[in-house]
């Protein structure tokens, strides 16, 4: 039952976790939804007791990863809302780019660096 409510509330964007003894949430929407809430509420006690049984210190737990709602859009930090903003302003703009040199001295790996190449743009 508390681990299923758990569930639910990370996949609806609720992370639920003890810090010093008190249930506490972090978001990844921006209203905790309603029904969940009831839930939490009406089986407080019971999530704060399960959630600190799972703690290894004293540190607060979080449970899951919460899976961000496919019709929601991402959260961005302040600095890249910073740079979205900037591009909007004055698009194709390279004044954020970072532009570096490098000379390297001996044989090159070209294999190894088709592979770092591939690395960075997986991500």
């Amino acid at each position: 039952m508390i681990e299923n409510l758990i569930r639910t509330a990370n996949e609806q964007g609720v992370y639920l976790y003890v810090a010093d003894g008190n249930l506490c949430f972090d978001l990844t929407v921006k209203v905790f939804p309603e029904v969940l809430k009831v839930d939490v509420v009406a089986h407080k006690a019971a999530l704060i007791q399960y959630l600190s049984s799972k703690q290894e210190d004293s540190q607060s737990l979080k449970v899951g990863v919460p899976k961000r709602r496919s019709d929601a859009s991402p959260l961005l930090s302040y600095s890249q809302q910073r740079l979205w903003l900037l591009d909007q302003i004055e698009s194709n703009s390279s004044h954020y780019n970072a532009q570096e040199l490098f000379r390297f001295i001996g044989q090159l790996d070209e294999e190894a660096l088709q592979k770092s190449f591939d690395s960075v743009l997986q991500r």
